[in-house]
């Protein structure tokens, strides 16, 4: 198992400290890391979902539900993949279809809850400060809402 671990850190070790530098640098200058708020102040389907995981995992299920629905769920594909790479040794079965399945879920459910909620609950919230707004003229008396 330690092996495989090791492996995996070697192999996708400097991609994940990129992502990691990212991420901060993107919080430092945008104070947000998603791309799509960054780019359009709109939330992405995946808005919300690092809190609701860190809530899953804290033992705040409804707090984490009420975030993203999605971030337990999240949780358990994350083990299962551990389980069946780390601990078992083999490719994970049906990583790709669990993994559309999940997609379409939260493209579903941010359909939904952009319709619910926009623009008043967060993350649901238009973010202003955007690239667009910024750089296009007259982006923020666009009536996206």
């Amino acid at each position: 198992m330690g092996q495989r671990i090791l492996k995996d850190l070697r192999k996708y070790g400097i991609a994940a400290a990129a992502v990691l530098l990212l991420y901060f640098l993107m919080h430092a200058v945008f104070n947000a890391f998603c791309p799509l708020v960054v780019l359009t102040g709109f939330p992405c389907p995946g808005c919300g979902l690092t809190r609701s995981v860190l809530f899953f995992v804290t033992g705040q299920w409804n707090r984490s539900f009420s975030v993203h629905p999605l971030g337990g769920a999240v949780v358990v594909f994350v083990l299962y993949c551990a389980w069946f790479r780390y601990v078992r040794g083999k490719k994970v079965p049906g990583f790709a279809g669990i993994l559309a399945v999940l997609t379409a879920a939260a493209v579903v459910l941010y359909a939904v809850r952009m319709h619910l909620y926009f623009p008043v609950r967060p993350p649901y919230t238009y973010n202003h400060g955007n690239l667009l707004e910024k750089l296009v003229p007259g982006y923020i008396g666009l009536k996206f809402f």
